[in-house]
């Protein structure tokens, strides 16, 4: 298959995968919350974000296999050659990583109630699943090293079709577990079956693909190694970062406020977060293809996908902007009950950050796979002190309305500038060009249609019966209306080319 099929059939497959599992998500949770009350549904969310964080102890090597695989995509035996020497190098070091994991999991579990101030009721729990996690974690570890391989060829359908089955699981089994009375243990046997199935399904596959693997000793590099971790280590980092902005918020606020309101924040950043990963899938499926783009026909073209990507970005995330604020009360209302919503401020102060990060991840995984990770990976980390330190200042005085403002001044003073000023150096890019055509115009048009969209809404909404039925109408006038203007104004010009030619006619009558 093509890269540009690869490319267009990846994007699809992705979105349609991601937007059922969102949907299925969303109907799932009010039957999680019929068997977990508020504290145990937001210990669940911590304990699954302590296994975030310890999947991060490859330290970046999963990306930079990802990337060196990339490079080695072909059929003819120096790119075999080459996939077995980064495959195998990765495994063995992958081995020793684990030991880690579990050592490091087991240590800080005995930790985790003292933290959060939990109940004698959740402490023995919370120890046990920590535990338990950890060591299976770490079982893991020596496998991961497979899961980019049909990524970093652009097999992106096959990657998207193996991550959705398992999400499906992730989200269907729970329910199934705490029918049977097994409570907070239900994610956790979740978890080992999704992984049980995930590498068998890895296996088939590798076999049917990538016949001539081969993982031996003899196919070790230490200069690999050593290309791999210095790449990797930058990754790293901020991949640290990034856990820090992006998730530390539900550890605060566990610690600050209770267990009850994480559940409650949750739920209400639950779609803008869903929003957030949607768009940034965008970009994330087109990585394979900026790499190679950068390393075999330039600055150019790879400029022209960055502008592109930018733009249908702006428009994604504009218009999620106003969809969410415009209806994520009455959705909650309707899902789980307008008590666990957590205010308006919090909605406003979500939604910047879903706009902001979303922007950036353009810029930044496209720089990220032209190499350039070590002064993203410093100041990033910088971000991530400046986050924690300000969140706990202001999370100790106002709350989550104050994690979230700490966040969002963190990133002003680092990324927020930093990431397009690097942009526009590398890739020769003015100002003016970087933010008036991808940036600054559809996301003020969008907005102008977006305010007159609230206050429309905001006199029709509040006469309607509060169902499900009148929400799901609102819901396609206003996407509909947003999804017309943004592809007639915005993108229909620029991505006729990218449109296989049998669907052209339904797009571009």
């Amino acid at each position: 298959m093509s890269r540009l099929k690869s490319a267009f059939w990846g994007s699809v497959s992705s979105q349609l995968f991601m937007v059922f599992s969102m949907a299925l998500g969303m109907v799932t949770t009010p039957y999680i919350l019929k068997f977990l009350d508020k504290e145990e549904y937001g210990l669940s969310t911590i304990l699954f974000q302590i296994v975030g964080y310890l999947s991060m102890f490859d330290f970046g090597l999963g990306s930079a296999v990802a990337r060196y695989l990339a490079t080695s995509r072909g059929e003819d035996e120096a790119s075999q050659a080459a996939v077995n020497r980064i495959i195998s190098t990765s495994f063995f070091t992958y081995l020793a990583l684990g030991i880690l994991v579990v050592i490091t999991g087991i240590t800080a579990a005995p930790y985790l109630p003292q933290f959060f101030e939990m109940s004698d009721r959740l402490s023995d729990v919370a120890v046990s699943i920590a535990f338990t996690l950890s060591i299976f974690i770490g079982l893991q570890f020596p496998l991961k090293v497979f899961s980019s391989i049909f990524y970093a060829h652009q097999r992106l359908l096959l990657s998207n079709t193996t991550g959705f089955v398992i999400g499906l699981l992730n989200m269907i089994l729970p329910i199934v577990f705490l029918y049977f009375g097994h409570g907070l243990w239900s994610f956790v046997y979740t978890n080992i079956i999704s992984a049980v199935l995930s590498i068998v399904m890895t296996i088939v596959l590798l076999k049917k693909y990538y016949g001539y693997l081969r993982i031996r000793p003899r196919f070790f590099d230490k200069a690999l190694l050593s290309q791999l971790f210095s790449f990797g280590f930058f990754l790293f980092l901020n991949a640290i970062a990034v856990q820090i902005i992006f998730f530390t918020d539900r550890f605060f606020i566990g610690s600050f406020v209770s267990l009850s309101a994480v559940t409650i924040y949750y739920l209400t950043a639950k779609v803008p977060e869903i929003c957030m990963n949607l768009v940034f899938k965008i970009t994330d499926n087109a990585y394979p293809a900026m790499v190679e783009i950068v390393s075999k026909e330039g600055g150019d073209k790879f400029k022209q996908v960055h502008q592109k990507l930018l733009l249908i970005t702006v428009c994604c995330i504009s218009a999620a902007f106003w969809l969410v604020l415009i209806l994520d009360f009455w959705f909650i209302e309707l899902w789980v009950g307008e008590s666990n919503f957590a205010g308006f401020n919090v909605l406003v102060l979500t939604l910047i950050l879903m706009v902001s990060h979303s922007i950036q991840h353009v810029s930044a995984i496209c720089l990220n796979g032209a190499g350039l990770v070590k002064g993203f990976s410093i100041v990033s980390i910088i971000e991530a002190g400046l986050n924690l330190g300000l969140s706990i200042y202001l999370g100790h005085r106002y709350g989550i309305e104050g994690i979230l403002i700490a966040t969002i001044i963190a990133s002003c003073a680092t990324s927020l500038w930093y990431t397009p000023y690097t942009a526009l150096k590398f890739m020769k890019i003015s100002l003016s060009e970087y933010l008036f055509r991808p940036i600054l115009l559809p996301f003020t048009l969008i907005s102008l249609l977006g305010i007159a969209a609230y206050h429309i809404t905001d006199n029709i909404i509040p006469q309607l019966e509060s169902n499900w039925l009148n929400f799901g109408i609102i819901s396609a006038i206003l996407s509909a209306v947003f999804g017309i203007f943004i592809w007639l104004v915005f993108l229909k010009s620029e991505f006729s080319g990218y449109i296989p030619v049998r669907f052209r006619k339904f797009l571009f009558v």
